[in-house]
This record gives C-alpha cells, structure tokens and sequence, in this order.
C-alpha cells in the first residue's frame, strides 16, 4: 500500500488544470446568461417573425447547444472537485461531460460562423470560392472536434488521451483561427466596397466594419491565445478552460448581429425611410420615377417653402440578388415646411438618398 506522501505526490496540481475548468466554467455561465438574454430578444423584436426558417432554426440550435454546453461544464467541474473530493485518483480518468465538452465547443462555433459565412455568400459572388474554403475549415473543426470526444471515450486515463489527441487539438484550433481571419477580413472588405458617398450611409456602414472588426478581433486573438497555451502548456488544462468561453463570445456574436437589425433599421427609417432586407445584403442602387415639387407659397407674412417629394421606387439590380429580384424598397413621401428665412442665406433642405444595410 502506498505511503500517503507517495500518494499525495502522485495528485496533479490543481492550479493550472481542474482550477482552471472552474475558472472556466463560472466566466462560460456568466455568458450564458447574456445569451439568453440575447435570445429572448432576438424573440421578441419585430424581425424574428420576418426571418427565414433557417435563421431561427440556427438560432433555436445554438441557444440549446450553449445550455447543453454549460450543463455538461458544471457536471464536470462538480463532479472532480465534490463529488470525489477524497478520491484523487478519479482526477486521471475522464468522465463522460468532460469527454463532451469538445464536441459541444466545436458544433457551436461552427454553426455560428455558418451564418457569417452564408451572408458573405449571399453579398458577393466573387468571394464564393472562399467561402467554400472557410466551409471546409469549419467542417474540419467540427469534425476533428467530435473526433477529439470519440478519442477521450476511447482512452482509459486523460494521460493517454493527451498524447494521442494534441496534434487534433491544434488543429482545430488552427482552422477556428483561419475560418475567423478570413470572415473578418472579408467582411470587412465588403462593406469598404458598399460605400455609396453619401454621409448617412456611409456612417452607418462605419459602425458595422468597426464592429466586424472589434468583435472579430476579440474571438481571433483569444482562440491564438488559446493556441499557443495548448502548444506550449500541454499538460495543463489552459487552452480548455478558455475554449469553454471562446464558445460563449461566437455565439453572443451571432445573436447580438441578429438583435442589432431593428436599431438599424430604426436609425435608417427615421432618417431617410427605407427599410432593412433580412439577410443583410446591400444591392446596388438605381432609383426611377422620382419626382420631387417644390412650392412656395406667400400666403402669410412669413411665408414657407413646401417640400413635397413623390414616391420612388429603388430596385435591387445586383447580380446575386435573384432570390429578391421582385423585391423593392419605397421611401415614405415626405412633407415638410422650413421658413422663409431659408431662402437668405439659411441653409436649404437637402435629400440624400439611402444605401443599404449589410
């Protein structure tokens, strides 16, 4: 029978790898609390009963794989440190949450960059072949991510899984990373391109390249993190505690993209009166039929300027819209009445025209 300093020696610390889960696990729960909160009000605004099938489908199917994720987290956690508490042999064997929380990571990721991805699609044709490519990666993840569960429920002791399953953990991390680069970058470019001069537009598309930017920015430099701690710290349990979150930010990301329309179209309706499609595409404008009258009438001393402006009907004519090639956009007839003052030296009413939101 072993000594009890025999023994003791042999426990791993737990510092740098089942604290780390905990760590994990309890920053993975605070998340899940924004992403219900997400989803609840992806439910409730006015674009949910005007999405596709297949965007509430994606979203039904994240919110249930985050519960799932953080059930299992917690079963693990729990399990290692109440459970067996004065067992520490059970801290070399896996258990069946634990084995599960790869699968559930890589699943989660994947389906939510599926949705950037198929935006880009949609934008632009030219950037098809890449999609392609940031599909292969994302499939890749997801499928070397259940391989990594398959392997854990194969091997005895997590000291036999490490050795053999650490090269699929670098590269599943590796393709999350070049799926991300590649979303990021290319999305960016696209909404650089829809530029359309006009200083409303303009602004507005600002706001989505910085937030593309910062949000892509965050996933990708955690997950290089999270690389580079499971190539350099293998025996830990670092790259794992913070894939639990990294998890967590894809999938508030995809939400709060989806909540986000309705201010949006908020912002662009009250100020030019054009709405917003679903997917997010932004077609190239050509505007027919626009007749705008000018009135002025001196029927008081003060006397005012109307400004009547017709319908007009703007028309997506980009190539790889043919799935809404029937659908336009009107703007809302305006009528409004500045003073006279305007006409001596006060700056005159202007009409700029909308671009698109993407």
């Amino acid at each position: 029978m072993a000594s009890p300093a025999l023994a003791a020696s042999a426990i791993p610390a737990l510092d740098d790898t089942y604290g780390v889960l905990l760590l994990g696990t309890s920053f993975g729960l605070l998340l899940q609390g924004v992403i219900l909160h997400q989803g609840y009000r992806y439910a409730c605004l006015p674009s949910y009963k005007q999405d596709s099938l297949y965007t509430k489908t994606m979203v039904a199917l994240v919110l249930i794989l985050e519960t799932w994720h953080s059930a299992i987290s917690m079963h693990a956690v729990y399990f290692y440190l109440t459970t067996n508490y004065f067992n520490p042999t059970v801290l070399f064997q896996g258990v069946w949450s634990v084995d599960l929380v790869p699968m559930a990571t890589g699943i989660v990721i994947a389906v939510s960059q599926s949705f950037f991805a198929r935006r880009l699609w949609l934008v632009d044709r030219k950037f098809r072949l890449l999609v392609v490519f940031i599909v292969v990666l994302l499939l890749g993840e997801a499928g070397l991510s259940t391989a990594i569960t398959v392997e854990a429920f194969i091997q005895p002791t997590l000291v036999q899984f490490e050795s053999v399953s650490s090269w699929m953990v670098n590269a599943t991390l590796a393709m999350i990373i070049a799926a991300d680069v590649l979303l990021t970058s290319l999305l960016t470019i696209v909404l650089r391109r829809s530029r359309t001069g006009f200083q409303s537009t303009d602004s507005m598309l600002n706001i989505l390249i910085m937030y593309t930017i910062n949000t892509g920015l965050l996933t990708v430099a955690l997950s290089t993190l999270s690389f580079f701690l499971a190539i350099f710290f293998p025996h830990t349990f670092f790259a794992d505690g913070m894939n639990m979150c990294i998890a967590k930010l894809y999938a508030n990301s995809l939400l709060a993209v989806l909540n986000s329309r309705d201010f949006l179209k908020t912002h662009r309706t009250n100020g030019t009166g054009l709405s917003l499609t679903e997917s997010g595409r932004q077609p190239p404008l050509s505007v027919h039929n626009t007749n705008a009258r000018v009135q002025r009438h001196d029927t008081t001393s003060r006397g005012a300027i109307e400004i009547k402006l017709s319908r007009d009907v703007v028309r997506s004519s980009h190539p790889s819209d043919e799935l809404r090639r029937d659908e336009s956009y009107e703007l809302e007839k305006i009528a409004t009445r500045y003073p006279a003052s305007g006409l001596n030296g006060g700056s005159a009413p202007s009409f700029e025209p909308p671009g698109a939101y993407c």
